[in-house]
């Protein structure tokens, strides 16, 4: 089975990947899913919808990187027992960034409870990766902070190096 994921990832893109694993599942249940993957992220709870799914499907599942791998998009790259990236994959990690609608409306009580929140989801998507990788959090952070910009960003030889990718090149 072979799923592609090749736009920001929203809730519209678990709604798809899900609604794809289930229609193909009786077709062969021991078949290996294979993901293909070139995105600059998205939403972070979509991303662990997909994660939990291609996690729990059964079946051994492979992901492939080309282009680029950033943010949430990471997290899906990470479901794969087997993670394939070509030479020119480019990978991205940042703290998690939420989009507040109306900002000016935030109490100082409200801000604080908002910051509070997304500490943690950055800590939970931080452990996500240290747990697949050969990262610690710490580390992770460190790498971040280095970042002129907050994103740390990367090659696939690197990504090879720190457990992110088991093969450089396609499975075919």
């Amino acid at each position: 089975m072979d799923i592609l994921i090749m736009e920001m990832i929203t809730s519209a893109t678990a709604h798809r990947v899900l609604q794809e694993m289930l229609l193909k599942k009786d077709a062969d249940k021991k078949k290996e899913i294979f993901v293909y993957i070139n995105s600059r992220g998205g939403e972070l709870e979509a991303g662990y919808a997909i994660y939990d799914m291609l996690k729990l499907s059964g079946r051994k599942v492979t992901t492939c990187g080309i282009g680029e791998i950033c943010s949430c998009a990471i997290i899906l790259f990470l479901a794969g027992e087997e993670r394939y990236a070509t030479e020119r994959t480019k990978f991205m990690i940042h703290e998690t960034r939420h989009i507040y609608d109306d900002e000016s409306s935030l109490t100082t009580k409200a801000y604080e409870k908002y910051m509070k929140e997304l500490q943690g989801d950055t800590e939970k998507y931080f452990k996500l990766i240290a747990q697949n990788t050969k990262l610690t959090v710490p580390k992770i952070k460190t790498h971040i902070q280095k970042a002129t910009d907050g994103d740390w960003q990367f090659d696939v030889k690197l990504a090879k190096r720190l457990g992110f990718v088991t093969k450089v090149g396609m499975p075919f």
